[in-house]
């Protein structure tokens, strides 16, 4: 199925979604996703696989759970309302209508978010009620186990209550946190993994997550080099570049004639996601203890904490150095015995 979260705090709405498709029929069309969960159909003919961008733009993001090919044409119908100048909760709401009455089996679930000019509404719908309800503060659809939906929740309702942390971080930490997940448990066999994406809305515009590094390592397994998965969306394609896999994906939902703009516009930029970028934020991701450090990078390749340049990286490695502070924290056991450790790391912060 999938696993898709919105919330909102006084100033924002925010969209986070994850990418697997389940269906039936074909074998998915890679064993590994780009963070190396392995796909497959399973004994009764269902696959899953990272497959989709799941978060539309639409006046605001959407996103979906349920019926792939139903929930991409409500979210498409709304984007046409929207553009012709329908305001977006009646293009939605609409747009939910106009395929109901539907069998159970191809139901779909929407979370909203969208700002009206002096604060952010989080609403949701599907097509059983075909009605817009008023989502709260934090909202979930899809199959993920009940722990794991306690857990986002919980951390975003610590961020939003602290009212300390920047909207962009806030997203980015959201994003880095949940793609943990698939590293240290079967979110497949849940339908839910692959990459996730992100937008957020607010009192100008919306806009996509920032681009974010994923570099995965093993606190158990010190030795073992890092593996990096870098994530960048422009211009509504969602691009992908993985060291596990050793390739680049894309994944939209533009139309044809959306696409060939697309590609005009960003394709000649697109160089090189693992060693060339200048991410927003870096995550290193655990995979011996359960725990998530994110660094504000700001756009740059060095943080008083990391350098994305070491010349004396080993060739076909990512060029990382790391300073002694981080790396105590990176791979010292877990405070207290915790489950799950999450920091982050400002620009100025001492990493101890």
């Amino acid at each position: 199925m999938t696993f898709c979260i919105g919330w909102k705090d006084r100033n924002f709405g925010y969209i986070v979604s994850d990418s697997a498709v389940t269906g039936t029929g074909a074998a998915p069309r890679e064993v590994l996703s780009s963070f190396g969960e392995v796909q497959r159909r399973g004994d009764s003919g269902v696959s899953v696989e990272q497959a989709a961008l799941k978060i539309f733009v639409a006046g605001g993001p959407m996103t979906f759970a349920g019926n792939v090919r139903v929930g991409q044409q409500i979210v498409r119908s709304t984007r046409g309302a929207v553009v012709s100048g329908v305001k977006p909760l009646v293009a939605l709401q609409g747009a939910v209508q106009s395929v109901m009455p539907l069998p159970l089996a191809d139901s779909v679930s929407l979370i909203a978010a969208y700002h009206d000019g002096s604060h952010p509404l989080l609403v949701k719908t599907d097509t059983v009620s075909g009605q817009l309800q008023n989502a709260g503060a934090v909202c979930h659809a899809g199959s993920l186990g009940e722990e794991h939906v306690r857990i986002t929740k919980d951390a975003i309702e610590a961020m939003v209550d602290s009212d300390a942390v920047d909207p962009i971080a806030m997203l980015a930490s959201v994003l880095a946190m949940v793609q943990s997940y698939g590293i240290h448990f079967n979110l497949v066999d849940q339908g839910v993994g692959g990459r996730f994406s992100g937008a957020l809305t607010g009192p100008d515009a919306a806009m996509w997550q920032p681009d974010i590094l994923y570099l995965f390592y093993n606190s158990v397994v010190p030795e073992r080099p890092f593996r990096c998965v870098s994530s960048t969306i422009r211009g509504g394609v969602h691009i992908v570049e993985s060291t596990i896999t050793n390739d680049k994906r894309c994944f939209t939902n533009l139309d044809s004639a959306e696409l060939d703009a697309w590609k005009a516009t960003w394709l000649p930029d697109l160089t090189g996601g693992c060693r060339t970028p200048e991410p927003g934020y870096v995550a290193f991701v655990d995979g011996g203890a359960w725990r998530v450090v994110l660094l504000d990078m700001a756009g740059k390749r060095e943080h008083p904490d990391l350098k994305l340049d070491n010349p004396d990286a080993d060739p076909g490695e990512p060029e990382i150095g790391v300073s002694a502070q981080l790396r105590e924290l990176l791979y010292r056991p877990l405070p207290n015995d915790a489950q799950f450790e999450m920091r982050f790391l400002p620009r100025a912060v001492d990493a101890g």
